[in-house]
């Protein structure tokens, strides 16, 4: 893992983002004493398929339970 002190020199923190982006963690020093972690931000998954799941609840059939069919009929729900 990558160190740097941040009390000894100027930080090139370009440069710092890149190695974190590829992978590489980089330990931030304070006087020596770490102080913190830079590290690459987890991928972001795929956005939700939203068509996937229209399609999938109209090709499905719909059954309420008795007791909700009877809650709604009774505005309790």
């Amino acid at each position: 893992m990558k160190t740097a002190n941040i009390t000894e020199s100027p930080v090139d923190f370009s440069a710092l983002l890149a190695e974190a982006e590829a992978g590489e963690p980089v330990l931030i020093l304070r006087q020596g004493q770490p102080v913190a972690r830079l590290v690459a931000e987890p991928a972001r998954s795929a956005p939700f398929d939203l068509g996937a799941l229209r399609d999938f609840v109209q090709a499905g059939p719909c059954h309420a339970s008795p007791t909700v069919a009877e809650m709604r009929e009774n505005n309790l729900l």
